[in-house]
């Protein structure tokens, strides 16, 4: 794995800022989901899988769960109160099976459209055990855990208003960083933000249209921008 340097600045300045304000790993998972282009380096065993930022606090907001005294009471009370947990726990098991068998079991049945990663475009190949299938499928068991890890914190209603907490923070830190992208391109600075976009993505920042440049915040195109503005604004509403 090859670290990135500033994807780790950028971990331990959001780690700082809620220790300052005395906020919960919650609320920094949450503020990390500002930086959608910013990595903490490549997994080159993977085929270049870059990892954002957010995965770091997910695994601590995990490992604060397990570290719970009443881990198992805890556990009990989400899986005998919230139908849910049981919903999440069959789609992880579900997902990793597949991400094992399904490629191996239609390998070069059917085909697939894939994204090209030395040039731009989507191409058709054959169906066949790629490394995605594990970094994709690591993605998404993350979000699980992190699902399962939420429901055992916010018994606690400290960690509820910092999930508050966390989502304001995370939604005026994405709209601050959008207006700096913006603003910087209108005053012929350029992307100002592309020190901190380290993921392995096609960076898609440099783009206007008549005459407006497309605003991208910390993401790596405008389309990712937006959606997230969209539901950061619903929430805040």
């Amino acid at each position: 794995m090859q670290l990135s340097l500033n994807g780790i600045l950028v971990c331990v300045a959001i780690l700082i800022f809620s220790y300052c304000m005395r906020w919960t790993i919650v609320s920094a998972l949450l503020m990390s989901l500002a930086f959608g282009a910013t990595a903490i380096g490549t997994l080159t065993a993977l085929g270049g899988s870059s990892p954002l930022i957010f995965t770091i606090f997910a695994t601590l907001t995990i490992f604060t769960a397990l570290l719970r005294h009443h881990l198992w009471r805890d556990l009990g009370t989400v899986f005998g109160t919230l139908p849910a947990a049981w919903v999440v726990s069959a789609l992880m098991a579900y997902g990793a099976i597949g991400a094992v068998v399904f490629p191996r079991f239609f390998a070069g049945q059917t085909t697939v459209f894939a994204t090209s990663r030395t040039g731009r475009g989507v191409y058709e190949t054959a169906l066949a055990p790629i490394p995605a299938n594990i970094s994709q499928t690591g993605y998404f068991l993350l979000s699980g855990l992190t699902f399962l890890a939420l429901c055992m914190l916010l018994q606690q209603r400290r960690v509820l208003i910092d999930v508050r907490r966390g989502f304001f923070a995370w939604f005026w830190l994405h709209a601050l960083l959008g207006i700096i992208d913006l603003a910087s391109k209108m005053v012929g600075l350029g992307d100002v933000l592309e020190p901190i976009r380290t993921a392995s993505y096609a960076m898609l920042t440099q783009v206007a249209e008549a005459g407006f440049w497309r605003v991208a915040g910390a993401y790596s195109e405008a389309s990712a921008f937006g959606s997230m503005s969209l539901v950061g604004l619903a929430f805040n509403l």
